[in-house]
């Protein structure tokens, strides 16, 4: 039987460490609070949540969320907006204005009839090869997922989601950066992959990507390398 593992093994201190290493290299000003209970913060978020999502939550709502996460590295008005705990919620059950524009239809009792995950080899491919393998996910693997984040910028909607339906054995989530101004997605085995194909993208990195998949193994700075094994 195949294992499939995110490689995340980050921490609030790890998540910590590479967060202010990036608003060091852009010289954002922040201010750590220093009383923050993350114990605290954690425990808020239900047991199965994956726990990059949640590390990271912690440590931003420790520095004050500072607008570092921004679809246009470059551009302030591009910062992803990422939703409290309580209106985090069941991506298209919550977004209808979305779903409608894409002209994808799901009657509601359908959405809780998917198979509880997918796990074939082609779609669990997180590399450059996952748009030549897979060149086209049904809208059905991302039905269930949780809205997390969105940024409406120059007149594109970007959301970001975690999946629900594809998860990994160290209970990870896959997580996904949908854009529906050019229709381009882009999937990642945990939502710590994800932020780090933001940062890859800030020319702060010092990377350059050829392909639209970016991930850790990128990241010529190494500043991410301790939110993985």
């Amino acid at each position: 039987m195949s294992t499939y593992t995110s490689k995340y093994k980050g921490s609030t201190a790890a998540w910590l460490s590479f967060l202010c290493a990036w608003l060091d290299k852009r010289g954002d000003s922040y201010e750590l609070d220093k009383g923050f209970d993350f114990d605290e913060c954690v425990s808020q978020f239900p047991s199965e949540y994956p726990a990059s999502y949640v590390h990271f939550f912690a440590a931003m709502e420790a520095l004050a969320w500072p607008g570092l996460i921004r679809v246009e590295a470059e551009a302030e008005d591009s910062v992803v907006d990422f939703l409290p705990l309580r209106e985090v919620a069941q991506y298209f059950l919550a977004c209808d204005d979305i779903r409608n524009s894409m002209g994808i239809y799901f009657d509601i009792d359908e959405v809780y009839k998917s198979p509880g995950e997918f796990s074939d080899k082609d779609y669990r491919t997180y590399s450059k090869l996952q748009e030549e393998l897979v060149p086209y996910v049904p809208p059905e693997r991302y039905h269930a997922s949780l809205l997390v984040g969105s940024c409406e910028y120059d007149l594109f909607m970007s959301r970001v989601l975690l999946n629900p339906l594809v998860k990994f054995d160290d209970g990870e989530w896959e997580a996904v950066l949908m854009n529906f101004g050019c229709h381009f997605y882009v999937r990642l085995p945990s939502f710590a992959e994800l932020v780090v194909w933001f940062y890859l993208r800030d020319p702060v990195s010092g990377v350059q990507l050829d392909d639209l998949y970016g991930d850790h193994r990128d990241d010529a700075s190494g500043i991410s390398k301790c939110l993985f094994e």
